[in-house]
């Protein structure tokens, strides 16, 4: 299981083990009753998979850019259409680039066993701009 996290699911600020023990203890424990903690990080993968964010807003053509900028709506809206719930954007804002908005995270929410999509509380998250970037 640890390969397979840290192949496809890995903590791009720090420790692996300490990031995966985060996301347990604030997404995981929620649906504990239901299952434990391999199951959750295997369910996890799966989702990751089947989900693949890269593919959906392909073929909406947003696609890593360092330069294009995009539209926060557009990049919700193309998740939107593949699962029909929201998903939530986490945002930072670089100085070094005139204070843009660069995404650094997208989420999709899940019921609590795991099964289905449902849709985030936030969309927008700390996207707040109208234009993001998403290097």
């Amino acid at each position: 299981m640890r390969s397979k996290l840290a192949l496809n699911w890995p903590n791009l600020n720090g420790v692996d083990l300490h990031f995966w023990q985060f996301e347990w203890e604030k997404h995981g424990t929620c649906s504990e009753q239901k299952f434990g903690k391999l199951h959750y990080f295997n369910q996890a993968l799966s989702i990751y998979k089947k989900t693949n964010l890269l593919d959906i807003l392909k073929k909406a053509e947003i696609v890593p850019d360092e330069k294009e900028h995009y539209n926060t709506t557009s990049v919700i809206d193309a998740i939107h259409e593949y699962t029909q719930h929201d998903p939530q954007l986490q945002c930072y804002v670089d100085s070094a680039q005139n204070n843009v908005s660069v995404i650094y995270e997208i989420s999709v929410c899940l019921t609590a066993n795991a099964t289905s999509y449902t849709s985030c509380p936030n969309p927008h998250g700390s996207c707040l701009a109208q234009q993001v970037l998403f290097p």
